[in-house]
């Protein structure tokens, strides 16, 4: 008789970095010097792609947390912009493609309800207290971030579900809730070769929306 396979670990370097909130830290480590910054300087930094970094600048520009301090040319070719922040917000901000502000995502406002509900919650208790006037949590959203942060190990069961439709009621551990930005769910990309039973190449971490 043959047995379920038990999982194998294998250690994952994985490439941080990624995502706008990748972007704004570097942004805002560069802005600190107290000198201009270019889209090159940031993709330096990280391990995305100019035009994906052009993107979230020029939306930070359309939104007013940057301008343009300077875009030179030599021999009739554009140099780099640089660019200065005006705001410079701890947390990346949210923007549209046309410069309007997302106030929250998924994920902050279901990290905030958490630290907010200190004697515990079900997972519709949280997609209740996440939900805003601007962001609709639904419970299969909460019980999705509640695994994963689980799994993880923020979270603790208190209370056993009881009956074939009861649920769990969790609660963050003490020494997990960890602050106001919330944890972010990455996903990579990586080739494992099972013949020598190791993850060839560097794989890269891409923030998952939500």
């Amino acid at each position: 008789m043959t047995g379920r396979s038990t999982p194998e670990r294998i250690a994952l370097n994985v490439k941080l970095p990624r995502g706008e909130q990748g972007y704004w830290r570097i942004i805002r480590m560069l802005d600190d010097k107290g000198l201009p910054w270019s889209i090159p300087q940031i993709e330096a930094e990280t391990c995305a792609d100019q035009a994906q970094i052009g993107a979230y600048v020029r939306k930070l520009v359309k939104a007013g947390f940057a301008r343009v301090v300077a875009a030179d040319s030599l021999n009739n070719r554009p140099l780099a912009k640089e660019y200065r922040l005006l705001m410079n917000p701890k947390e990346a901000p949210r923007i549209r493609a046309d410069g309007t502000v997302i106030v929250s995502s998924q994920q902050e406002c279901l990290w905030r309800a958490m630290r907010a509900l200190k004697g515990g919650f079900n997972v519709r208790e949280l997609a209740y207290a996440a939900t805003t006037d601007g962001v609709t949590i639904k419970e299969v959203a909460a019980q999705r971030y509640v695994e994963l942060l689980a799994g993880a190990g923020y979270l603790t069961i208190v209370q056993p579900r009881r009956g074939r439709h009861g649920m769990n009621t969790w609660r963050l551990k003490p020494g997990m809730n960890t602050g106001p930005l919330s944890p972010t769910i990455f996903k990579a990309e990586a080739i494992f070769d099972r013949n020598l039973r190791k993850i060839m190449g560097e794989p890269v971490a891409q923030e998952v929306a939500s």
